[in-house]
């Protein structure tokens, strides 16, 4: 039986809290009440809005490095970040979900795009599935709340 969305919600409240409780021991610090209930409402907008893609998630916060790559042109450069993958079949797709203003990844879809081209040979290597399509999410989380989504 698949939890409600009350239940899970719940979970991640739960969650939240202890994450929340070990980050001031660890730290010695604390955040006020606003700011609290500022993160709780991301991460509960972050749910509501990415669930879809969330529940079918089968690998999460994949770094990623690919160090010493070249361009077309010469240039050397290195790939670096976190995505999610979902596996389904014979498909994997991997998901680099941003947090920035949608409008200003609109405008420079170009910083965000990946360079696919350097990362296909080393997702096809033999023991793993062959890397069929990456997306990006954007979604902007300043001055919204969970109900607004």
């Amino acid at each position: 039986m698949n939890p409600t969305d009350k239940e899970i919600e719940a979970f991640l409240r739960e969650s939240f809290e202890q994450n929340f409780e070990l980050l001031k021991l660890e730290s010695g610090h604390s955040l006020g009440a606003d700011i609290k209930d500022a993160a709780w409402n991301q991460v509960l907008f972050y749910w509501r809005k990415l669930k879809d893609i969330a529940t079918r998630v089968t690998e999460t916060e994949v770094r990623l490095n690919l160090p010493d790559q070249e361009s077309p042109g010469g240039r050397k450069f290195g790939i670096e970040g976190v995505v999610d993958i979902v596996r389904e079949g014979d498909q994997t797709v991997m998901y680099d979900i941003k947090t920035h203003d949608a409008d200003q990844v609109r405008e420079n879809i170009a910083d965000y795009e990946p360079p696919t081209k350097y990362l296909r040979p080393h997702l096809e290597e033999p023991a793993r599935p062959t890397f069929k399509r990456h997306h990006h999410h954007c979604h902007g989380l300043a001055g919204s709340s969970p109900g607004s989504a």
